[in-house]
């Protein structure tokens, strides 16, 4: 199982545009999705997201996450 700390640290590594765009977030584990759940948040504003095990492998291995950078993309626009 993948460390939570650890899958934090390479998100925030993998997309330092997310601290030049305030944006902050919680990661955990959903038992009842069996994804990580990412809580998005910058300003006033919230997205919650999902990515699956898979996804977080690959992101743990140096791979981006399309589906990831996009929300991360729709928050950031959603305050523009």
């Amino acid at each position: 199982m993948i460390q939570t700390e650890k899958l934090y640290r390479t998100i925030v590594e993998m997309y330092p545009s997310l601290a030049e765009q305030d944006i902050t977030f919680d990661l955990q584990y959903s038992d009842e999705y069996k994804a990580w759940a990412i809580d998005l948040r910058q300003a006033n504003h919230h997205l919650k997201s999902y990515i699956s095990t898979t996804e977080a492998e690959g992101l743990i291995s140096g791979q981006p996450c399309e589906s990831l950078a996009m929300q991360f993309d729709m928050l950031a626009h959603a305050i523009d």
